[in-house]
């Protein structure tokens, strides 16, 4: 999805504006890193990543999203990402996690990652001492 979507919208990234007042969006433009600015493949990446952590673990949901919140902003600042593109990313992430979630739902409602059966006793055996 990401990929269909950088190439097809072309934009140039935000540092060729700060550097030499460069900015141009093009629809099927250069294939090139200066060009793949929308969307931030960073900002969807960890915003997937979140999605499937908490599907697994929704306890970890405040944390999962704090960090991958932190990594797509931290695209802004040296000029790799308009707040657009990331913003783009993120809903592009979390659109790719739910259609994997409606591909491979759980099998357990509420207990979506379950340790099967058979690891359940090595993993508590590993965490007891002696």
């Amino acid at each position: 999805m990401k990929g269909m979507l950088k190439h097809t919208v072309s934009r140039t990234r935000p540092f060729l504006l700060f550097k030499h007042g460069q900015h141009e969006t093009r629809l099927n433009g250069p294939d090139e890193g200066a060009w793949h600015s929308f969307p931030s493949g960073h900002a969807a990446g960890a915003a997937a990543l979140a999605r499937a952590v908490t599907r697994c673990w929704p306890q970890a949901r405040l944390p999962a999203y704090g960090v991958a919140a932190a990594l797509a902003m931290s695209r802004v600042p040296p000029g790799s990402h308009y707040p657009s593109d990331v913003l783009a990313g993120v809903l592009v992430g979390i659109a790719a996690a739910s259609l994997v979630d409606r591909v491979l739902p759980a099998s357990h409602p509420g207990e979506a990652c379950p340790i099967p059966a058979r690891q359940r006793g090595r993993v508590r055996r590993r965490g007891r001492p002696g």
